[in-house]
């Protein structure tokens, strides 16, 4: 690369043979010069031959014409021949004879011919045939090399997308003139966190800082006092660095934003057109764009630890990897090889036995010419390049050729719910204790909240109060009506607000109370009815009865240490009211739940298996809100007490996740590819996911909904669909995906990222958008067309053009010469060439 990118040098690994790796380690540029040389060589000899002047009706006569053929034809033969030479060497010794050795084996027969009519063995003229053909040779390599290098260009592609240095800040007053950490340093009063450090009013974000509210570049310095950033090559970057990404700069390496926020223009990485806004604690990677303001990027992966290095590697990887059609190829090509040979023997004795020798080295040396499988070489491997790149350049990313092709026969297409067709960002929408009375969701028509005074009538985050018609809530004298962040009060038609004098009814921003019609929140004086802000979905109010909030404070408790989505809702969702309790004890139930001790019970938290495990029982109150609940798409989750072997349900959380409006549209751009059955697994209750389903468009009879699933099963749902004969693709996140992506005929990893270490999928899709899946069948199938076109050429071109290279028509005057034979190999080579470059018009996405 030659551009100090550290471990990016020589695309990461990356092999310049590829899979085509039948020029003996010579480049395109190698090729180029021999072909300019040899060309300048071999218009003389064409000029002087006698054969040449007698077509042409003209005359050369100087001393020496005659030692033109036999010098300069020797020196094309060693200089330009030698690619040739030295290829068939190395087929011999792997006993992989092929395309170099019968070059080899004709330029060499054709220079002994040659020889041999310059000492009157032989009455030809040949050295220009000879010159002509290793000339032609060299052209059509050339061109193939230039093709397989410009398929592969994603490489080059992605190593350009890394900047040759980076804006590194100076630390300020990290060391100063007191110690790290004295007053003048690290932490201290004047230092990188305190009032004139870093982030204080005079510090990196204050006025006088380097990103502060006057600017990027403020009168005092770059990075606040002390500080100052300096331009340093990527490759010298370390972990822990911070730099600075000025608008319309690149991102050098990986790492988190510590300051700002900007869109990033990540169409490089993930193949998605618009750009994404990243902020503080976001994770951004190398070679994105910031595209209208500045960000600080702690660094956290350089060199051959970026992503972009690892998404190198994979194009690499895929490039360079066969499948069943280039099997088929190779196989032809030996084939080939033993074929050619055997016909170049049988011509030559037929024609030396009918008593022209001369004519029987000519139709020999032009039988090898024509059989060199040239075409069928190029033929997969420029395939797999080209569709290679041009899905990296989607987003899409190969890491098993043989999945790629195994996609355009794929009739099932099998969808892990949780973000892939839902975003996978749930909030609490329902909280629900077993004491009835005090539960305060309104999700049902005409439920009315009717408080007495000092009541605290409380909705629940996107509250789901208003999401019924003539929802009234009416207050009394005292009444602290508070609605939750995003509350849904007023989202319905007729809501009736209506407060009494002093009642509280005070809106914050993004309260929704005003989103419906004939919304009426009448106020008196004093009127303060408070809505929460967006944090956590919760209001920082005492949202909800005392029973409600306890049951939401333990459940976030036991909730605390795990990394389930629906976990940090719940514990996002307390945190932003304030509940905070400590658990013990934690344990995972793979598939169940989760337990934990607080205050010195014990606790679970669980959906409908956790229940079947413990037998508990739901009370009916809470039966009828979890089936309300789980009608319009929630999920539920129950917290039970566990005490002397039994297990008691204290109450339900609502959670709820937004399906992707782009998944309505992946499913019906599938069943327009021909795909039969559209599968959702999940391990949600049966109503949430049959309502998710619905929301879908899944058809009844035949799509499928596998619900309350654990992980561990995932894998005998693939198998089911495959004994059924099915052609299944599954498509997860590669969380807890890993044995149904390995069982299935094609293993799609979704919404990775840049994380490309996702081991069981043979297909990772950068962005979490599953329009991708339809790009992957598209791509497949269009790749698989090329290659077949492209073999049936190469192979039906050597079919026709053998039996006129030995001569069979001759004696109606149609013959070959080797140099028309060169011409006619190199014409079908760049025919399977353009064919394959047509891969590059293959659009991933029917629509945006």
């Amino acid at each position: 690369m030659g551009r100090g990118h550290g471990g990016h040098i020589g695309h990461a690994g990356h092999d310049k043979r590829g899979g085509h790796d039948k020029h003996a380690g010579h480049d395109p540029e190698a090729f180029r010069r021999k072909f300019w040389l040899s060309l300048v060589l071999t218009v003389p000899i064409v000029v002087s031959s006698h054969m040449v002047m007698d077509w042409f009706g003209y005359q050369l006569d100087f001393p020496g014409i005659d030692l033109v053929g036999p010098v300069l034809g020797t020196v094309v033969f060693a200089y330009g021949g030698w690619p040739f030479l030295q290829g068939a060497v190395r087929e011999i010794q792997d006993r992989a004879p092929g395309m170099m050795l019968l070059i080899a084996m004709a330029i060499s027969v054709a220079y002994l011919a040659s020889l041999a009519t310059a000492i009157g063995a032989f009455d030809l003229d040949f050295w220009w045939e000879l010159a002509a053909l290793v000339t032609i040779m060299l052209l059509g390599h050339w061109q193939e090399m230039k093709a397989i290098g410009q398929a592969r260009g994603a490489l080059s592609a992605l190593a350009a997308l890394l900047p040759d240095d980076a804006e590194r800040i100076r630390p300020a007053g990290g060391t100063g003139p007191n110690g790290e950490t004295g007053p003048e340093g690290g932490t201290g009063p004047n230092g990188g966190t305190g009032p004139n450090g870093g982030t204080g009013p005079n510090g990196e974000t204050g006025p006088e800082g380097g990103t502060g509210p006057n600017g990027e570049t403020e009168p005092n310095g770059g990075t606040g006092p002390g500080g100052g950033t300096e331009r340093v090559p990527v490759a010298e970057l370390r972990v822990g660095d911070t730099v600075l990404v000025r608008p319309g700069g690149r991102v050098p390496a990986d790492g988190q934003v510590v300051d700002g926020q900007a869109e990033l223009d990540e169409s490089m990485i993930t193949g998605e057109s618009r750009p994404v806004l990243r902020a503080a604690g976001d994770r951004v990677v190398a070679g994105t764009v910031a595209t209208d303001a500045a960000l600080r990027v702690r660094i956290a992966a350089v060199g051959d630890d970026t992503a972009l290095a690892g998404i190198q590697r994979l194009v690499a990887q895929a490039q360079q990897s066969s499948g069943r059609a280039q099997v088929l190829a190779d196989r032809f090509a030996a084939w080939l090889f033993y074929i050619a040979s055997a016909t170049a023997v049988v011509t030559l004795v037929v024609w030396t036995v009918l008593g022209n020798l001369s004519e029987a080295v000519v139709r020999t040396v032009t039988v090898l010419v024509i059989a060199c499988p040239h075409a069928l070489g190029l033929a997969i491997p420029l395939v797999i390049a080209l569709s290679t790149a041009v899905a990296a350049k989607g987003g899409i990313l190969v890491k098993d050729r043989l999945a790629l092709e195994r996609m355009r026969t794929v009739d099932t297409v099998l969808f892990d719910k949780t973000g892939t067709l839902t975003r996978g960002e749930h909030a609490v929408t329902g909280i629900a204790a077993t004491a009835g009375p005090h539960d305060q969701d309104a999700a049902s028509p005409q439920n009315q909240n009717t408080a007495s005074p000092h009541d605290h009538n409380t909705t629940e985050p996107h509250g789901p109060d208003a999401a019924s018609p003539q929802n009234h809530n009416t207050a009394s004298p005292h009444d602290q009506n508070t609605t939750g962040p995003h509350g849904q009060d007023a989202a319905s038609p007729q809501n009736h607000n209506t407060a009494s004098p002093h009642d509280h009814n005070t809106t914050e921003p993004h309260d929704q109370d005003a989103a419906s019609p004939q919304n009426q929140n009448t106020a008196s004086p004093h009127d303060q009815n408070t809505t929460g802000d967006a944090a956590g979905g919760i209001g920082p109010e005492r949202a909800g009865t005392d029973a409600q909030r306890e049951v939401l404070a333990i459940a976030a408790a036991v909730e605390a240490d795990s990394e389930h989505p629906l976990a940090r809702a719940i514990v996002a969702a307390a945190g932003a009211q304030g509940l905070r309790r400590t658990a013990t004890g934690f344990r995972s139930l793979t598939g169940r739940g989760v337990r934990a001790e607080v205050d010195g019970a014990s606790y679970a938290v669980g959906g409908p298996a956790l229940l079947r495990e413990f037998a508990a029982a739901v009370p009916d109150d809470l039966s009828r809100r979890q089936e309300e609940w789980s009608r319009r798409g929630a999920a539920v989750l129950h917290l039970l007490r566990l005490h002397d072997g039994r297990a008691e349900v204290l109450g339900a959380l609502a959670l709820e996740d937004e399906v992707r409006s782009e998944a309505r549209q992946a499913i019906a751009d599938l069943r327009a590819q021909g795909v039969r059955k559209i599968v959702m697994i999940t391990g949600d209750a049966r109503p949430v996911a049959e309502a998710v389903a619905a929301d879908l468009g899944f058809r009844a009879g035949t799509d499928e909904v596998f619900a309350e699933v654990l992980p561990a099963e995932k894998d005998d749902a693939v198998a089911d669909l495959q004994r059924r004969g099915l052609r299944v693709a599954m498509v997860g996140d590669g969380v807890n995906d890993a044995p149904a992506l390995a069982r299935a005929n094609v293993g799609i990893a979704i919404g990775a990222g840049t994380d490309v270490a996702i081991e069981s999928a043979g297909v990772v899709l950068a962005s979490s958008d599953p329009r991708g899946v339809t790009g992957v069948i598209r791509l497949s199938r269009a790749a698989y067309r090329k290659m077949i076109q492209n073999l049936a050429w190469a192979a039906g071109y050597n079919v026709v053009a053998l039996p006129l290279a030995a001569g069979v028509l001759a004696w109606a005057g149609v013959t070959l010469s080797p140099a028309v034979a060169a011409v006619l190999m190199s014409a079908s080579t760049i025919v399977v060439a353009l064919n394959a470059q047509l891969l590059r018009r293959v659009q991933l996405r029917a629509t945006q």
